[in-house]
């Protein structure tokens, strides 16, 4: 579990982002925004992850396995106070269920990562201006954006 208090304390010249304007912050020549204070970017408050691994005698040679992992991570911005890089708060819970052999040489477990189909993303970046005066955001998406599953053999020897 990680409790992480990032702020900026003295940022009083930080760059605008694309397309803000004096409404949102951003003035003066070069153009700035003050961020100081805020919370510092990709630096989210709250970040953990449970684990749990079940394994019942099934038999005197077969051991059951239920697996377990849940992981939390409180919203954060990708970018300086950008609504467009802002990414929710969001929960991972994946699991697994199969089976061992008792003295630990070989297992088989089904598994779903992902289970509830959360959607988030390891980046954001506001590509507003690149296209004319376009509003773009790209998002780089990682490998369970989406929920998947399948069957893990594992083999120790």
């Amino acid at each position: 579990m990680t409790y992480l208090d990032a702020h900026y304390t003295d940022y009083a010249i930080a760059q605008c982002y694309p397309m803000q304007t004096l409404a949102q912050g951003c003035s003066g020549s070069p153009a700035r925004q003050n961020l100081t204070g805020g919370r510092a970017i990709q630096a989210p408050e709250w970040k953990f992850t449970i684990s749990g691994d079940y394994s019942p005698a099934l038999t005197d040679k077969l051991r059951g396995i239920a697996q377990f992992n849940w992981q939390y991570q409180s919203s954060l911005n990708f970018g300086l106070r950008d609504p467009e890089t802002f990414q929710s708060a969001y929960h991972i819970v994946n699991v697994g269920l199969g089976v061992r052999d008792a003295d630990h040489r070989w297992e088989v477990v089904g598994f779903v990562n992902n289970l509830f189909d959360q959607q988030y993303f390891a980046s954001l970046v506001n590509t507003a201006g690149n296209f004319g005066n376009q509003q773009a955001t790209q998002a780089l998406l990682p490998r369970d954006f989406r929920r998947y599953g399948g069957v893990r053999l594992s083999v120790n020897f």
